[in-house]
């Protein structure tokens, strides 16, 4: 972020997290700020916020991209440089550049330098396939850029080249929702119906599922938390932690204080919590336990949400 705007966002992160966090009262109405089309936000479904480095906020919407410059929203589209307008999920790397993705096998790459649009098409030759969303991005740390559709399996960008990862280690899936990666630099890739392990060293790829007694569940969000545990939200079976070094799992769900089932989002922040968007229920968040299992707080329309579908 650069230094001329960062002091703008932190007075106002601060006065956010203080409000919000002061006290944790389930009922209590928090002081949340609702931004719509009435505030210059050019559509109120967001799928995904990504903060530049001057700082101004990118909301990608179903209608395209708002950009928030503390004070006012600016309009960003296809007559713009976008691929296209629906915008499903979103990515800053570690150069800036701010990648979204969009519903019809079509990537926008915002390169930050010369401040322009490139559109990727990850099928171009197919057109029956144009219907296939692109659900998630992943930088690892060696900066390749993975890529989760819902369709067209798993791609990922090195120096610039798009590579079919199924294609490459000869994975029949298809249909992907999630990458994160572990502490030994294995990338995990949630599907529809398992979790599969990626090993960078071996080159090698395992089938995973979490909980032995729950088969075909779709894993929709995956977090490292860096303390050596795996985060993993399903569509309808709640969230799980997988620790890396036991190889043991503890199972979340409504009776430890989740929203919901329907896990979107996973979110470890700054100062050890683990924040849990529900596509039906809200958000609830914890503060990550070392010895003990984690209780969550949810976050609702009761809370001062203005909806309980959180993105």
């Amino acid at each position: 972020m650069g230094k001329e705007k960062i002091g703008f966002f932190s007075s106002i992160y601060y006065i956010f997290f203080i409000l919000l966090f002061t006290t944790c009262i389930q009922a209590q109405i928090l002081n949340f700020r609702n931004f719509n089309e009435d505030d210059g936000l050019i559509q109120s479904q967001v799928y995904t916020i990504l903060e530049d480095n001057d700082g101004y906020l990118w909301f990608g919407t179903v209608n395209g991209i708002s950009k928030y410059d503390g004070h006012q929203f600016v309009t960003i589209t296809r007559k713009d440089g976008l691929a296209e307008n629906h915008i499903i999920s979103g990515l800053k790397d570690r150069n800036g550049n701010l990648w979204f993705g969009h519903k019809v096998s079509l990537i926008s790459k915002f390169n930050w330098e010369r401040k322009i649009f490139k559109k990727i098409s990850l099928n171009p030759k197919d057109k029956t396939t144009q219907s296939v969303d692109v659900k998630d991005f992943f930088e690892d740390q060696n900066g390749r850029i993975w890529i989760a559709t819902d369709g067209l399996g798993v791609f990922y960008v090195e120096n610039d080249s798009l590579i079919s990862f199924n294609q490459t280690i000869g994975l029949h899936k298809q249909r992907f929702y999630a990458i994160a990666q572990d502490n030994q630099q294995n990338i995990w890739l949630g599907s529809d119906s398992s979790v599969f392990i990626y090993s960078d060293k071996t080159h090698s790829l395992k089938m995973f599922n979490v909980d032995a007694s729950k088969a075909g569940v779709r894993y929709t969000a995956i977090s490292n938390d860096g303390r050596g545990n795996m985060w993993l939200g399903t569509e309808n079976n709640g969230l799980y932690k997988y620790n890396l070094k036991t190889q043991k799992y503890k199972h979340y769900q409504k009776e430890q204080g989740l929203t919901g089932l329907h896990i979107t989002s996973l979110f470890v922040d700054k100062i050890g919590r683990i924040w849990v968007g529900d596509e039906f229920s809200g958000a609830s968040y914890a503060k990550l336990e070392i010895k003990k299992a984690e209780t969550f707080t949810p976050l609702t329309m009761d809370n001062g949400l203005p909806f309980d579908g959180v993105n």
